[in-house]
């Protein structure tokens, strides 16, 4: 996959890296392949590989999908992966909205197996459209929110559910054990009043919502409000229930550009980050056993945080688009270069090339390496 080919006004693409595959996914109404109808919309799948010889993608397998109960045009919402609660398998998803009829809209989630069949895995109709917001969740489960109101349906149950919590965002989502799925995110109060400080008490308390339960499990022990106005992202690494009361271990960005982590409720430690607006994080095994948040930037560049000392480690600016593609997020690709990459270097000073490669190998903590790569070529082995 060298270039990307021009694409008519009715066919869309969408790219998603799966098991060290890319998968790119088109949406047409045919002539895009000699299978299947023509005048109806196709939905295609091509399994691209990395070829080492080349230094290009080439085409493992094709598959197709004819939409033939849905004659109007149709949208590719998002793609992504999440596993099957009839068998736990990762598996990639691609979900489609039709054009409205009679101010209706349709959504279509489908599976895509190892085979390359597609999987009708959840069909809902709604008086609203999906816009901003969508989130598709092991299951899978589809949350969204609309009207200032967060709704979700199930593939289990096949119905809409209003959530009765009042969240103002949704800042995680995640399975915790003998729990099942769970939402948390600040809960909104009407009687909230303007700060004169950025550090005053805030009138705003992180909860977290069973899916299941339908109800608030906890509002204790999980970020105190005052730190909820400056929060961005979070991630719960470690959660349990205590004599009834549900302990966690997270680590939240801020708008402060910190990564400050909490244990019930407590700060434990803060990192100043090295780059500004942080928008993800990502918690990853390296070689030696010890544990990495992996946290990236909107400009593109990442970093690497130690657990045990909260200290930053090595440091990547304008991560190579070649990983992402490979590996699908930072902490993939960092897995990438730090534990099972085979480089091949376009450079005419081979010293030069051997110091790079050292870079990449080389990190201890608390020592923050800036590493730049203007002209490599990384070959992964797919075994990450």
């Amino acid at each position: 996959m060298t270039s990307k080919q021009a694409m008519s006004s009715n066919e869309q693409e969408r790219l998603l890296c799966y098991n060290g595959e890319v998968l790119v996914f088109r949406l047409s109404k045919g002539n895009f392949a000699d299978e299947g109808p023509a005048e109806i919309p196709v939905l295609h799948v091509r399994r691209m590989v990395f070829d080492r010889g080349t230094r290009a993608f080439v085409q493992k397998s094709t598959g197709f999908f004819s939409i033939k109960e849905e004659n109007s045009h149709l949208k590719i919402m998002c793609c992504s992966c999440v596993s099957d609660f009839r068998n736990g398998i990762n598996l990639p998803y691609i979900v489609m909205q039709c054009n409205k009829k009679n101010n209706v809209f349709k959504y279509l989630l489908l599976f895509l197996h190892s085979t390359n069949k597609f999987e009708k895995r959840l069909s809902f109709k709604l008086g609203h459209e999906l816009l901003d917001g969508v989130r598709v969740l092991n299951g899978p489960l589809v949350l969204w929110r609309y009207d200032k109101t967060f709704f979700c349906i199930s593939s289990e149950t096949h119905k809409v559910i209003t959530l009765s919590v009042n969240f103002s965002s949704i800042e995680w989502a995640g399975e915790i054990a003998n729990l099942g799925m769970v939402l948390l995110g600040p809960r909104r109060c009407s009687n909230r009043k303007p700060s004169k400080s950025d550090y005053a008490f805030q009138n705003t308390k992180f909860c977290v919502y069973s899916l299941e339960n339908e109800e608030v499990i906890s509002d204790t022990y999980i970020i105190p409000p005052a730190y909820s106005s400056v929060v961005t992202c979070v991630h719960v690494y470690a959660a349990e229930m205590v004599n009834n009361q549900l302990r966690m271990s997270l680590i939240v960005l801020t708008q402060k550009n910190q990564l400050i982590s909490f244990q019930n409720g407590t700060p434990k430690s803060v990192c100043q980050l090295p780059f500004g607006d942080p928008c993800a994080v990502q918690l990853m095994d390296s070689t030696g056993g010890d544990l990495l948040f992996v946290v990236s930037f909107r400009s593109n560049d990442a970093c690497a945080v130690w657990e045990k000392n909260f200290q930053t480690g090595p440091k990547l600016t304008s991560m190579p688009i070649f990983l992402y593609f490979i590996c699908g997020t930072p902490t993939t690709a960092w897995r990438a270069m730090q534990c099972r990459v085979h480089t091949q270097i376009r450079t005419s000073e081979p010293r030069a090339a051997e110091a790079e490669h050292a870079h990449l190998t080389a990190a201890p903590p608390g020592q923050p390496r800036q590493l730049k790569f203007p002209s490599l070529y990384y070959h992964l082995d797919m075994e990450y």
